[in-house]
């Protein structure tokens, strides 16, 4: 029962992620420079990166880089980093 449920909300959270990428895409359509949301969106990339392996993972990382990188401020690389951070922590934790 529990693992059922378990499952059930990881499709429930994997359908959010999916509408919140493309209510990301509309914004920026929108308003293509606004920072704040090319910020939630690379920090969405990267929350949803440390849910998934392999090439999945890669992708998302690229992402998140992506949407950090045209950002074009100071903040951007500390989210840069950020997520550096992140990955090689749970790289390291999936070493052990």
């Amino acid at each position: 029962m529990y693992l059922h449920f378990a499952y059930q909300l990881l499709i429930y959270v994997d359908r959010l992620f999916e509408l919140a990428m493309s209510k990301f895409d509309s914004a920026l359509s929108s308003t293509p420079d606004n920072q704040l949301t090319l910020k939630n969106w690379g920090d969405a990339l990267a929350w949803q990166m440390q849910r998934k392996t392999g090439e999945e993972r890669q992708k998302l990382v690229y992402q998140a880089v992506d949407k950090y990188q045209q950002m074009r401020c100071h903040e951007s690389l500390t989210n840069l980093g950020d997520l550096l951070y992140k990955l090689a922590r749970s790289e390291t934790a999936e070493e052990r």
